[in-house]
């Protein structure tokens, strides 16, 4: 029987999220982390940058629509302090939210410049809002994540979920990336409302179960199936 592939993987930090998913993401890829309002993602994202800063790995976020300076101070209300690695090894990049036509540019030159390890774009949502010709805005996810295969950067794009079946604002990034995380705020569920789904990730045995998770003083937390 031929042995199988040992896969270089980057773990994302996220209490009781890299076990479901072999340890981590495939090294170089390109993840999808879609949600609607409140579910975690810029906390998930956090988490993520922060392991690979205290890794030593050259980090890079780029943020379309929060301001740094609040993005920051939610971080660090959840033990995430990124002051001592700010402009060394994590780089914190915004973009206006009315040039987002220009981030296919920026993201190259940030690529070519920084040669990070890793990459959060938060959020890809925001070209929907700024590019009207659905030709041009196909087009121009198809820049960014052939610059992003390119590289030797892992990706998080976070895009708002259009619907519960429809997870980026085209429908159609889901099919160009390596991996899809789902986050969910279930106002039906009797008990923990928030929930995260590995929906899809490939070259990984990944879990298919929906699992809980809370948002504490500590960061975002999946819990343990009863």
């Amino acid at each position: 029987m031929a042995e199988k592939t040992q896969l270089n993987r980057v773990a994302t930090g996220v209490p009781g999220f890299d076990n479901l998913i072999e340890g981590g993401f495939v090294r170089g890829s390109t993840v999808l982390l879609s949600g609607g309002t409140g579910t975690g993602k810029s906390m998930f994202a956090g988490h993520y940058l922060m392991t690979g800063a205290l890794a030593g790995e050259k980090c890079v976020y780029i943020t379309t629509e929060e301001p740094i300076v609040k993005l920051k101070q939610d971080w660090l209300r959840c033990g995430m302090d990124f002051s001592k690695f700010e402009n060394r090894n994590v780089f914190l990049e915004e973009i206006n939210p009315l040039e987002m036509a220009t981030l296919p540019r920026r993201l190259s030159s940030i690529l070519d410049s920084r040669k990070p390890d890793r990459v959060v774009i938060d959020s890809t949502t925001m070209l929907s809002l700024s590019i009207d010709n659905q030709f041009e805005l196909r087009k121009t996810f198809l820049q960014i994540i052939s610059l992003l295969n390119k590289s030797t950067a892992t990706t998080i794009l976070i895009e708002e979920a259009a619907s519960m079946t429809q997870y980026s604002a085209t429908g159609d990034v889901e099919y160009l990336v390596d991996g899809v995380v789902v986050l969910r705020y279930m106002e039906e569920m009797p008990e923990y409302k928030r929930h995260l789904l590995v929906r899809k990730m490939r070259r990984t045995k990944h879990s298919e179960t929906r699992h809980p998770i809370q948002i504490t003083d500590r960061g975002l937390n999946l819990l343990k199936l009863k």
